[in-house]
């Protein structure tokens, strides 16, 4: 809310003291990668020809992904021992890695010489992360000799076809790190040994595991990618269904609905019907679609979103009207994250380098005295409140503005707009940043 003097929104919050730097959101630190075989003597790779059409697959059990087939007398390079029923084998023709069974692959003879024969070259990139496929492969001329040591593995690129989870280990006891969107891209950076590979998540710099069938093959992300799935706000459905709409509004057709515990990535809130009395905030999705935004929750941000380039030195606040976040530096360095709830559309909260100019530990705010900033009849109607022991409202402009506890606001609303205008948080947030800032402490607003 604003009052002549400020105006808020959170109550109970999440907040996290951040590293010196920064954290990231996957702390998993990168175990060197491991051999995928292990034996006393030194493995001599050999070559090998398919005696019949064959798949090629991303792990050594039932649960690995299907590459598609290959045809007959195709070369491939076993580089280890049998893993159960299948062989660990390099595809020269993708200069890449799968699993083969192993009833159907025979020794290739060498011969001294062979026929010319042309190149192969690597597959096109997918440029959808479906069931992944080969491409047929021209016959490979092997070696005239001895066989050469199996190349080193080759990091590539994978997208999920669905929400997917992101875990701390290749097994049942891993941590779940939450979900990723659907479309992430992501990069296997070791052989697939059991249902899930090791990855790099570009977006937070490290590493995680993921479920081998959620995912497919794809090209590196477009220049920009990482940048912008950094710039969206990330949720999650709470209700039921979401309905997307082409509009926002009730009256609006219906795109789509999806399920509770769906990833919605929303990039501008708008002003839309007020579906609940006092609550007219809708979110734009990334797909151009509409939703109310009663039916969805953020997912709380480990980490700080980027903030602006050219920022105050010292002591500052970062306000991020898009991802709904407050993070408190100390010049290039975040040392506190909380989510807050900012001006809903129509109230938003002003953009711009602002200062800490008034103080008040317990203030009350009310609707009545906005009369002075020009309101129009509907925004009057809006701004009817009276609320009694705000605490720690510290007001950074002349509008009426404020950092302050929002304590009617239910906890799981806090991460979208629904203020007049105030940088709201829940109690502990507030009270973390009443005790750290000061008169003069620049408050930086910026749009996403």
């Amino acid at each position: 809310m604003r009052s002549v003097r400020p105006k808020v929104s959170p109550t109970t919050s999440r907040r996290r003291f951040l590293k010196p730097l920064g954290a990231t959101v996957l702390a998993v630190t990168m175990a060197p990668a491991t051999a995928v075989f292990a034996a006393n003597t030194p493995f001599k790779p050999w070559w090998g020809q398919n005696a019949q059409p064959t798949h090629l697959w991303s792990g050594p059990d039932a649960a690995a992904v299907d590459y598609g087939p290959i045809p007959p007398k195709s070369y491939l390079l076993v580089v280890g021992p049998q893993v159960g029923n299948r062989l660990f084998v390099y595809v020269p023709w993708t200069r890449n890695y799968a699993y083969v069974d192993a009833a159907i692959l025979t020794p290739a003879a060498l011969p001294l010489a062979t026929a010319s024969q042309p190149t192969p070259s690597a597959p096109t990139s997918q440029t959808t992360p479906s069931t992944p496929s080969v491409s047929t492969p021209p016959a490979v001329k092997p070696p005239a000799a001895q066989p050469p040591a199996a190349p080193a593995f080759a990091a590539w690129w994978v997208q999920n076809h669905q929400p997917t989870h992101l875990w701390s280990g290749p097994t049942d006891a891993a941590v779940d790190y939450g979900v990723v969107p659907q479309w992430s891209f992501l990069q296997v950076v070791t052989p697939q040994n059991g249902p899930r590979l090791y990855v790099y998540v570009p977006w937070t710099k490290n590493y995680a595991y993921v479920d081998a069938a959620s995912v497919g093959p794809s090209g590196a992300p477009p220049p920009g990618w990482v940048s912008s799935f950094l710039s969206s706000w990330t949720g999650t459905v709470i209700a039921d269904s979401l309905i997307e709409r082409a509009a926002p509004s009730t009256s609006a057709a219906v795109v789509k609905t999806v399920p509770r515990g769906t990833i919605v990535n929303v990039v501008a809130w708008v002003n839309g019907d007020e579906v609940v009395p006092g609550d007219w905030t809708w979110a734009q999705l990334g797909d151009g679609t509409y939703c109310y935004t009663e039916g969805m929750q953020i997912v709380p941000p480990t980490t700080p979103p980027p903030p602006p380039d050219d920022h105050p030195s010292g002591k500052w606040v970062d306000v991020n009207l898009l991802r709904q976040t407050v993070v408190a530096y100390q010049d290039n360095t975040p040392v506190y994250l909380a989510i807050a709830s900012t001006g809903s559309p129509g109230w938003e909260t002003p953009v711009g380098v602002h200062v800490i100019s008034r103080r008040v530990e317990n203030e009350t705010m009310k609707g009545s005295t906005l009369t002075s900033l020009g309101l129009d009849a509907l925004q009057l109607a809006r701004a009817n409140y009276d609320l009694q022991n705000v605490l720690y409202t510290q007001y950074f402009d002349g509008a009426g503005d404020a950092l302050h506890d929002n304590y009617w606001l239910p906890q799981r609303e806090f991460g979208v707009p629904h203020s007049h205008g105030c940088v709201g948080m829940q109690l502990a947030d507030a009270k973390w940043f009443w005790d750290w800032a000061d008169y003069g402490v620049p408050v930086v607003v910026h749009a996403r």
